[in-house]
Order: C-alpha cells, then sequence, then structure tokens
C-alpha cells in the first residue's frame, strides 16, 4: 500500500512538468525553430525545496492509522487538491500533528469543496489526537451543526474511528463540558448515529430524569455513562415513592457493571445508595445490611455509621447504637458536621429516662453546631462560596473539569505562540489558536460557575440538615418536659418502684456477650482508633418497667 500511495504521489508532483517539457519541443519543432534554448534565470535554492522535500518525506510516512490512510488517499488523489494542502497532508502522513494544525486558518479557505467536510473531520481528528478534548469537542460540536457536514459520510468515519479509541471513557475522563447551545445541537442528532454521538446524548441527559431513563436503554453495559444515567432514574424514582423501580434501575444497569469494574469507591456508594433506599423502604436489617458493607477506607464510610445510627435506634439495637454513639460524639469528630449525632443521642437517653444526660445533649448540640451554622450562613452570602464539608460527586467533576480546562488553555497559548513561526514569519498568532483561547476561557468561566453552584448546593443541604435537626431536637425538648412533668407526680420516678421490681428487672436485664474473635476491655472514657464503632453498651434504663 505504501508503494502505491508513494507512485500517486511522484505522480502528482512531477507529470506536471515532463508534459511541459515535451508539448514545448513540439511546439518548437513544428515552426522549425531550435528546442536548444538558453536557460533561464535560477532562483537560488538548495535542495530543500518544496517539492523535493516533499518526495524525501515519502519514506518517512506512517499511514498506519485507517482514517489518516483514507484522508491522505482522497486528497492525494484529487486533482484539485493545491500542492501547500498536499503539504499539510504530507505532514499528517507523518504524523506532524501540531505542525498540520497550525496550518488550518492559513488553508481552510484552500480546499476543494468537495473535500470541505473532509478537511473539517481531519482538523477535529488532530485535536482529538493533540488530546485537546474541549477545543475538539468545541471544533467537533460546531461542525455537527451543519448540515452538508453532519450528513457527509466522512463525519460518521471519523466517529466510528473515535469509537474504536474508547470514546465513552476518553470523554468521561477529559470532563468536557458542554455549553446550552451545544446540548441543543446534541439533542437534535440521532442517538444510533454512532457512539460517539450516543456518549453526547448520554452526557446531556444525566441530570434529567425522564432523559436519562431513554437513555439509558440504548447505551451498551459498558458505557462509561451508564451508572450515572441509573442513579438519576433510580434517585427520579425513589423521589416519586417508586422504589420498586429504583431498585431494578440499579439492579439492572449499575451491578453488572460494577461487577465487571471491580471499583471499591463506587461499589461503596452503590451500597450507600441501597441502604438509603431499603431505609425509605422500612426494611431496616436491609439497611444495617448495606450500611456495614461500607469498608472503613472508603469516603462514605463516616457518613454510612451516622445513618446507621437511626437504623440501631429505630430497631432497639442498643449496644451497637450506644457504641456508635460513644466513638461518633468524641473529640476526635468534634470539627466534623453531623448535626444528628446528639440527636440520636438525645433520643435514646430519654427512651431511658436518662433525663441528665439529655440535657447535656441539648448543650453538647448547641455548642458544637453554633460555629457550624455561623459558618454556613457566611459560604452562602459569599460569592465564591469556599469548599463544603461533603462535596457531591457533581462538585467533585466540576472540580476535576476546572484544573482541565485551566490545563488546556496552558497548552493553547503555548500552541499559538508557536504558531507564529509554523505557516509564515511574522504573520502572527493563528486566528484558530485564538478563538480556541477565547472558547476555552469561556468554558472555564461556565465551569467556574458550576463549581459554586454545586459548592452553594451542598452548603444549602448543611443548612436543611441543621434546621431539620433543630426541629427534631425541639419534639425532644417537648417530651423531655412533658416526661419531667409526669415524673414529678410519681408516675414514672424508678424511685417509685418496688425494691423487688428493681431487683426482678436487674435479674432479667440483658447481658452483652463478646464474640468469639473479640477482645474485651473495660471503657475508660477514651476511644482508640482500633475501637472506633466497635465499641458495644448496654443502658439499664430507670424508667418505670425497664
Amino acid at each position: 500500500m505504501m508503494k502505491n500511495y508513494a507512485s500517486v504521489l511522484l505522480a502528482l508532483t512531477l507529470s506536471g512538468s515532463a508534459y511541459a517539457s515535451g508539448g514545448a519541443d513540439a511546439l518548437l519543432q513544428s515552426v522549425g525553430a531550435s528546442t536548444d534554448v538558453a536557460p533561464a534565470a535560477q532562483v537560488k535554492t538548495n535542495d530543500n525545496s518544496a517539492s523535493l522535500q516533499m518526495l524525501q518525506d515519502v519514506k518517512a510516512l506512517k499511514l498506519d492509522d485507517p482514517f489518516v490512510l483514507q484522508m491522505y488517499s482522497d486528497f492525494m488523489m484529487n486533482a484539485e487538491t493545491p500542492f501547500e494542502v498536499k503539504l499539510w497532508m504530507q505532514k499528517i502522513g507523518k504524523q506532524d500533528y501540531e505542525g498540520a494544525a497550525h496550518l488550518w486558518s492559513a488553508l481552510k479557505s484552500k480546499f476543494p469543496e468537495k473535500l470541505a467536510n473532509h478537511a473539517a473531520a481531519v482538523q477535529a481528528y488532530l485535536l482529538y489526537k493533540m488530546n485537546l478534548p474541549q477545543t475538539f469537542a468545541d471544533f467537533w460540536i460546531s461542525n455537527l451543526e451543519r448540515s452538508s457536514y453532519r450528513d457527509s459520510p466522512v463525519s460518521t468515519h471519523l466517529e466510528n474511528t473515535l469509537a474504536t479509541f474508547g470514546f465513552d471513557k476518553w470523554f468521561s475522563d477529559s470532563k468536557i463540558q458542554l455549553n446550552e447551545a451545544q446540548i441543543a445541537v446534541v439533542a437534535n442528532l440521532n442517538a444510533a448515529r454512532s457512539t460517539p454521538v450516543l456518549t453526547l446524548k448520554a452526557y446531556a441527559a444525566q441530570r434529567n430524569g425522564p432523559k436519562a431513563k431513554e437513555m439509558l436503554t440504548q447505551l451498551p453495559k459498558t458505557h462509561d455513562m451508564l451508572v450515572p444515567l441509573a442513579k438519576t432514574v433510580a434517585l427520579m424514582a425513589a423521589k416519586a415513592g417508586d422504589l420498586a423501580t429504583a431498585g431494578r434501575t440499579l439492579k439492572t444497569y449499575v451491578e453488572p457493571y460494577l461487577q465487571s469494574k471491580n471499583d471499591a469507591v463506587m461499589w461503596s456508594q452503590y451500597n450507600l445508595q441501597i441502604a438509603r433506599l431499603l431505609y425509605q423502604a422500612g426494611s431496616m436489617e436491609g439497611a444495617a445490611q448495606f450500611y456495614q458493607k461500607i469498608p472503613r477506607g472508603s469516603p462514605d464510610y463516616l457518613i454510612a455509621q451516622e445513618e446507621l445510627g437511626w437504623v440501631w435506634l429505630r430497631t432497639g439495637t442498643t449496644d451497637r447504637l450506644r457504641g456508635s454513639l460513644q466513638t461518633l460524639s468524641s473529640e476526635v469528630f468534634a470539627d466534623r458536621f453531623q448535626p444528628e449525632v446528639y440527636l440520636v443521642r438525645a433520643i435514646s437517653n430519654l427512651k431511658f429516662c436518662y433525663y441528665a444526660d439529655v440535657e447535656k445533649d441539648f448543650a453538647n448540640f448547641l455548642k458544637r453546631n453554633q460555629s457550624f451554622a455561623k459558618e454556613i450562613d457566611g459560604a452562602l452570602a459569599s460569592n465564591e462560596p469556599p469548599v463544603p464539608h461533603r462535596v457531591s460527586t457533581y462538585a467533585a467533576w466540576a472540580k476535576e473539569a476546572l484544573a482541565m480546562r485551566q490545563k488546556e488553555s496552558a497548552r493553547i497559548a503555548e500552541l499559538s505562540q508557536r504558531s507564529i513561526s509554523a505557516v509564515l514569519p511574522a504573520v502572527g498568532v493563528q486566528s484558530h489558536w485564538m478563538e480556541a483561547g477565547k472558547a476555552l476561557e469561556r468554558a472555564t468561566d461556565q465551569t467556574k460557575k458550576m463549581l459554586a453552584t454545586e459548592y452553594r448546593n451542598a452548603w444549602n443541604a448543611d443548612r436543611v440538615a441543621l434546621r431539620e435537626a433543630i426541629r427534631k431536637m425541639q419534639f425532644v425538648r417537648v417530651e423531655l418536659l412533658s416526661q419531667l412533668a409526669l415524673a414529678a407526680n410519681g408516675d414514672q420516678l424508678g424511685s417509685s418502684q418496688s425494691s423487688a421490681s428493681r431487683e426482678g428487672a436487674a435479674a432479667n436485664a440483658p447481658k452483652l456477650v463478646a464474640d468469639a474473635k473479640d477482645q474485651v476491655y473495660p471503657f475508660e472514657g477514651v476511644v482508640w482508633s482500633d475501637e472506633m464503632f466497635r465499641l458495644r453498651s448496654l443502658a439499664r434504663g430507670k424508667c418505670l418497667g425497664q
């Protein structure tokens, strides 16, 4: 194949001069003139003239890329292709992607009309190969907006080529940002067109429940957008109270994907979501099982332990509840926002008529959360909210996207400077790099706004959580005052029990039995690191009959 293209190139570059020489001789002979003529004035040159250099470059071609090979053939075999365009194609054939990409502004008006879409596809491919993801996406989608390009065979050829490189993972890893205009363009594309277009449409639907549900059935089982879309659909169903659909969605799409990836962090997030759905469904035993599947090293571990406290409270698993609360209320977590810890503790103490301890829980609740309340108000009043206590998946995505946009902007700035000498001296920065730089500035600003919005959403969620904890704590206080009023009348005081009934209750009190694998030590007020969330305690209630 290489020899064939080399012969084509030789023919295209040499045939013109050969035919010109023969024709001139024939003309001179027909008029009886001598074919010996004085040599024309020679322009000083060297062996590196454009034509000779082009011939020498044939040996350096690396046409092992099917897409490049096809484009090389289409351009070189076209009789209308200008010489400078052939030089551009020659650079691509040598895999000098940057050198070719610099020439876009200088050449885009020189491409033959019937190869204009080919040229756009090639330039998009160059940007992809140079790993300029946002610039590639902007250029590619701008061309997809044109029906002449969108309907051309070369556009789908490019997309099918990109699909062979694992486009969905590359797109996900690149954290490409689409603006509203681009999403509108993507909405009009047929998802069945190609894997890259399917990926674009899946990305655009990831925060829209109905659209995510529509796209979910079209994705391959290993597609990188499968889990985000499935979670969106499950969340939509859960909010509507349709827990069966939420469960089926996760089982059908997420579980097989996770089993193929074996990613511990993704499994933790999945188990946390399942635990919450089970809790919402009232299956306390199932919720406890999935909360406890989350390993200690997971970012979701502490959140799971806090939420597990409600499970222990509702199931009356007192030994685990009070042991867990002992850990969560220790000074180790004094700087952690967890407003419900002292709420759960107060409810537990109230159930056992530990009235003095309930009062302490109120005091500790106020002490711990006053500073958090001020912090939350300050963050929400700021134009640029600080990093919240809990960073959501979308906020983490936006933070990574911002870093990648800034890195790509620096690369575009470097390319702009190098482009000054890449085409003609003193021409200046090539306009397409300047436009790419401005587009990246807009994308960067958009990502900054998205990050600020996600941070603000997280701070708002903290405010809602704190207000809800305060509201519930007020109910606990009302219940405390009610029980104290009854106790003052002698209805609930433990002292009103007869000595015999107290002794009987003590004899029948449950005993805490350690597991065979556990070592038992008396608790002396200090929670050691290896004891966290492993403490167990039984409380003997002071209420009547406990």
